[in-house]
């Protein structure tokens, strides 16, 4: 009998204690069975109690899980439940516990929640000397069901002209699992007035105020209903672009007002797991805009783009990644306001070139960063990256050999008590023209 029990010890302390999951050590789940009949081999889940979410409703974590009231437990489905609330973005840590309880076992979910309130200021001059200023104000979690607003107003004025301000301002609001669905809704309306001139050798034949104003709205669907918001998803929606000019004095004319309108389809598969000081797992998907005519839109046009994003976790070291993206497009039609479909250069791809200076019917992009913890703190993260890529004035022409690059390293301090908020600064260099570019914002590269 003794042996007996000595033998069941060591198998319960080898079952105890889920294996460690990916960068972030999992929760240590407590498969206590005081309580439950000896005859039972597998103890049922009788009740999830769900505690520390001040703010977050019960049934945002409750809809990413993968087990429910009544099912037989299994240690692996839960830490899956507990990295898919992880994964959520609203928490700085997400603990699974199991208790015993009167038939099964009490399965408990304990959050530590991060501020789902973040007002930052905007502050930038960039290396050519246009200063920008302005405020961001983010409410993540807005009324427990981790809804997003974000409110943006900047102004930028250049280095060298007498011109007046560039002013924007723009509203983002998204709603995951709309009203508990496998629904996810995103509206987006933006203004902008920008002060311009056309000359013609020098001399200058009009000025006026540009005026541009965008909205746009989509839906996105879940494939797989039955558990956290990840794997492939469908989403498709419209989108509204009005140009117009208020001439200040000069020759009307020189420039004419547009509208573009059309529909916006994407297919993406998501499975991208948040370790909070880092991340892992990939996404990718295929996107499409259509302007049509019928819509409103001047004339007719398609883009096309296609994505591979993957957060490899490398090494031995917690939180040491090599991350990489690559991203490819084309175009057909005439874009309405005479712009071109993509373009490369500055802090969000091609680093070390020129914000959109490189501007093309066609483009690939490919960027690679390695990230690594510093003096012993998981916080702070020193990158080295490359970027490669190239945009193309025609889709028949495409010269792989023909591209553009760019090399540099820099930092990443990451808030863990705000919801994805980290400090970054890099600092790259042209290769081919030796200029350097630095970069200072708020969120990651991609």
């Amino acid at each position: 009998m003794l042996l007996f029990f000595s033998s069941l010890v060591r198998l319960l302390r080898r079952a105890v204690i889920l294996p460690w999951q990916g960068p972030q050590a999992g929760a240590v789940l407590l498969l206590a069975i005081a309580g439950t009949s000896a005859a039972q081999a597998t103890p049922v889940i009788e009740e999830i109690r769900i505690s520390g979410n001040e703010t977050t409703r019960p049934r945002i974590i409750l809809q990413e899980m993968v087990v429910r009231v009544g099912d037989p437990v299994d240690p692996a489905l839960i830490e899956k439940s507990r990295q898919a609330i992880m994964d959520l973005g609203l928490f700085k840590s997400v603990e699974a516990l199991l208790k015993p309880g009167q038939k099964g076992q009490v399965l408990e979910i304990h959050v530590t929640e991060k501020y789902y309130f973040f007002p930052i200021p905007k502050l930038k001059r960039s290396p050519e000397g246009e200063v920008s200023y302005g405020a961001q104000i983010r409410f993540d979690n807005l009324a427990g069901l981790n809804q997003r607003l974000k409110l943006t107003y900047q102004t930028e004025r250049d280095c060298c002209t007498l011109a007046g301000n560039r002013n924007s301002t723009s509203l983002d609001y998204d709603y995951p699992r709309f009203r508990g669905s496998h629904y996810d809704l995103s509206l987006g309306l933006g203004y902008s007035t920008n002060p311009a001139d056309v000359s013609e050798n020098d001399i200058i034949l009009s000025e006026f105020e540009e005026f541009n104003e965008k909205a746009n709205i989509k839906i996105r669907t879940w494939l797989d209903r039955t558990g956290p918001s990840s794997g492939w998803s469908i989403s498709g929606g419209w989108f509204w672009n009005n140009r117009r000019y208020d001439y200040v004095s000069g020759q009307p004319g020189t420039d004419e007002p547009g509208h573009a309108a059309g529909l916006t389809f994407n297919i993406s598969n998501y499975a991208v797991h948040d370790y909070l000081f880092s991340r892992g797992g990939s996404e990718y998907g295929y996107e499409l805009q259509l302007a049509l005519e019928r819509l409103g839109s001047d004339s007719g046009y398609s883009t096309h783009k296609l994505y591979y994003r993957r957060y490899w976790p490398v090494g031995q070291r917690m939180h040491q990644n090599l991350n990489f993206q690559l991203e490819a497009g084309f175009s057909n039609g005439t874009l309405v306001f005479g712009d071109y479909a993509f373009s490369l250069g500055g802090a969000d791809d091609l680093r070390g070139h020129e914000k959109n200076s490189i501007e093309g019917k066609s483009f690939f992009n490919f960027n690679v960063e390695y990230l690594t913890p510093l003096f012993d703190q998981n916080a702070f993260r020193g990158v080295i990256f490359t970027d490669i890529g190239n945009a193309y004035l025609d889709n028949r022409i495409i010269d792989p050999g023909d591209i553009e690059t760019g090399l540099g390293l820099g930092f990443r301090i990451k808030l863990k008590s705000f919801v994805n908020v980290q400090i970054r600064a890099d600092f790259a260099v042209d290769p081919a023209t030796s200029e350097r570019k630095t970069y200072i914002g708020t969120k990651n590269t991609f």
